[in-house]
């Protein structure tokens, strides 16, 4: 444990696993190497001091799991990567693991704030380069087995209690500094990924909230 009081992963005792880790636990975490297993249904992760230990944990996880999605090694799939501080994650060649330096394959950013504190249904928004859109759900998703969320929107003409809402998504988002990003790509913190233009007022259209305290939730 730090002394900031996060969550640094730097001994065997520390080890924490999970089906599927808390998303309050993995934002909490500074250091340390999360392996997923992402077979088709399976929610198994665990936090680990190094990446050979996260890798051997999530191949044995493999081998002693049952079920049909497990024992497809084809459909098999994980992930593992590095938690460098509260806001990189890193993506590991797992080929290289074992050795003194994993290969880092790409930066990943973490976020530091919860997306759905920043927007909500009923919200208007800007896509890049000036497209106004209105968004219809803020969902939890992960990434790598880390938090992040989806953000469904449709034209801002369109009336959210429609039955069945041409909408269009943002996936794998995160937030840091009250701005929210993708991801993903070559560089997604140069830009956010839409611009919030103001919270709209949800009390005029409360029985259309399914999904605001889903959104919530940690």
């Amino acid at each position: 444990m730090s002394d900031r009081g996060r969550i640094e992963i730097t001994a065997r005792s520390e080890i924490r696993v999970g089906r599927p880790l808390s998303r309050r636990t993995l934002r909490a975490v500074d250091t340390g190497y999360l392996a997923t297993c992402t077979a088709t249904r399976c929610q198994w992760q665990g936090l680990f001091p190094t990446a050979e230990i996260a890798l051997s944990a999530v191949e044995n996880h493999y081998h002693n799991e049952t079920g049909s999605r497990h024992r497809d090694t084809a459909q098999w799939r994980y992930t593992v990567a590095e938690l460098a501080d509260a806001e990189t994650a890193y993506t590991l060649d797992d080929s290289n693991i074992g050795s003194d330096e994993p290969a880092r394959e790409w930066p990943v950013p973490r976020t530091t704030e919860t997306v759905a504190d920043l927007v909500a249904r009923g919200d208007r928004i800007t896509l890049p380069p000036n497209r106004p859109q209105k968004v219809t759900a803020v969902r939890e998703s992960r990434s790598l087995g880390l938090p992040t969320w989806s953000v469904s929107f449709c034209d801002t003409e369109t009336d959210l209690i429609d039955d069945e809402l041409p909408t269009r998504l943002k996936n794998e988002l995160i937030a840091q500094d009250g701005a929210i990003y993708t991801s993903f790509g070559e560089a997604p913190l140069a830009a956010p990924a839409f611009e919030v233009d103001g919270r709209a007022n949800h009390q005029a259209n409360i029985d259309a909230f399914g999904t605001r305290e889903e959104a919530h939730a940690e």
